[in-house]
């Protein structure tokens, strides 16, 4: 999972990279979305099984999928808005 996450951070950054070229361009944006959403679903995995195991904190998993999930859909509305 840490491999997946640092290889979508790579492919974040590259198309922060490519969006100074095409800053319009909404194929650009959604796959941006896209890996960034699989980079905040791996961090909230791996946050809600470190505060399960060490701090018995069971609520943490539903709070961050809530989350994650808002900015995701706020996201995806401003690319269907453009």
């Amino acid at each position: 999972m840490t491999l997946a996450t640092l290889g979508s951070a790579l492919i974040v950054w590259n198309f922060t990279q490519i969006q100074k070229t095409h800053p319009n361009s909404l194929l650009v944006t959604s796959d941006k979305l896209h890996y960034s959403s699989d980079i905040l679903m791996n961090g909230g995995v791996l946050g809600s099984i470190l505060a399960t195991r060490f701090f018995g904190w069971t609520w943490v998993d539903a709070v961050s999928g809530g989350v994650i999930g808002i900015v995701i859909m706020y996201n995806s509305l401003a690319i269907l808005r453009r």
